[in-house]
């Protein structure tokens, strides 16, 4: 009997080192799932009651003698979790939901539509050629409509720093009434045209101007205007039934004159074609003078140089410095000293280049 209670004590101790079952003194609160397994499948069920190291603290666990073998069910159930690794095919499902978004790839050749439809916007370039057509068959329309945009400008300060509040003293000293709005505009914005290099310059421009256009009240040859000028400047370049006496403010006369200026400044005949637009709008009645004064005036080096005497020459030379009508040169020259006191007071007027 005693032999056999120590082959037991033997065989209990064997299994406790095979175990590797940890003291109760060191740990005896955390027993591990593979530790009960082990003890559970190796230890008989008639040792583990009543072996105090196995005893858990947990509240719920108050009779292990009884219910050790319940742990094993977890063991069971472990097997459990990999559930979620099978539902974890779930997400995949939104990985094959995935291609729906592939829809609008294939809904993306949608847009090419307008590419399509982009063709439309050349109609109007289509209509373009309507307008060169219109343009081309009423050739005045460029120039009045120049002229309308350039006499319509607000009042600013021209070129040379000249305002209208010179230009309309320098009028008013001269004797004549002062100009419109519109006259004032019209003179400003053809300053360019006539290449106006300095207010000396302005001066004597404004000076014949004035002379000849009687204050800047006629825009038509007086003559003309009450008797028959059918025949006066007649050539072989004028178009039936048109007339080109003087008109503007610097009289403008002949066709080769019209048709230089019109050329010149609006690159077609729309002046020969109607010369009358001439004298009834008003900025082409400066534009000419304007014209005429850099293409028929200022070659002159005396000119440029100050000499309103040759200013006279260049413009009316065969009977005011070269006929029997020097009183109306010197009068022109009187006219000047009076609009150069306003536009240049720092300048002295020179009479040379006329009758002297």
């Amino acid at each position: 009997m005693i032999k056999g209670y120590i082959k037991g004590c033997v065989v209990l101790a064997s299994v406790l080192i095979a175990s590797n079952a940890v003291p109760v003194e060191e740990n005896p609160v955390i027993i591990n799932k593979e530790g009960n397994r082990r003890i559970q499948r190796n230890i008989p069920k008639q040792w583990v009651t009543g072996y105090p190291a196995w005893k858990p603290t947990e509240t719920n666990a108050a009779q292990p003698s009884r219910t050790p073998p319940a742990p094993s069910k977890p063991s069971q159930a472990a097997p459990a979790p990999p559930k979620p690794s099978q539902a974890a095919p779930a997400p995949s499902k939104p990985s094959q939901a995935a291609p729906a978004p592939s829809k609008p790839s294939q809904a993306a050749p949608a847009p090419p539509k307008p590419s399509q439809a982009a063709p439309a916007p050349p109609k109007p370039s289509q209509a373009a050629p309507a307008t060169k057509q219109t343009a081309s068959t009423t050739t005045s329309a460029r120039s009045e409509s120049y002229a309308a945009v350039a006499s319509s400008l607000p009042p600013k300060d021209g070129d040379l720093g000249i305002t209208c509040d010179k230009f309309n003293k320098a009028v008013e000293a001269a004797g004549f009434s002062a100009p419109s709005q519109e006259k004032c505009n019209s003179f400003l914005a053809g300053i360019p045209i006539g290449q106006i290099a300095n207010l000396r310059e302005a001066a004597m421009f404004l000076t014949q101007i004035l002379w000849e256009s009687d204050g800047l009240a006629a825009k038509e040859e007086y003559y003309c205007k009450t008797h028959d000028c059918s025949t006066a400047y007649a050539s072989s370049k004028d178009v039936p039934g048109k007339l080109y006496y003087g008109r503007g403010y610097i009289q403008l006369t002949w066709a080769d004159n019209y048709a230089a200026a019109s050329n010149a400044l609006y690159q077609d005949d729309s002046l020969l074609l109607n010369p009358d637009q001439v004298s009834s709008s008003e900025q082409i009645s400066w534009d000419v003078s304007f014209w005429y004064w850099k293409d028929r005036v200022r070659t002159s080096q005396l000119v440029l140089g100050g000499n309103f005497g040759a200013s006279t020459d260049m413009i009316n030379g065969a009977l005011e410095c070269r006929g029997g009508y020097a009183d109306k040169a010197k009068k022109r020259f009187e006219l000047y000293k009076k609009v150069l006191a306003v536009m240049d007071p720092s300048s002295t007027a020179i009479e040379s280049g006329c009758y002297n």
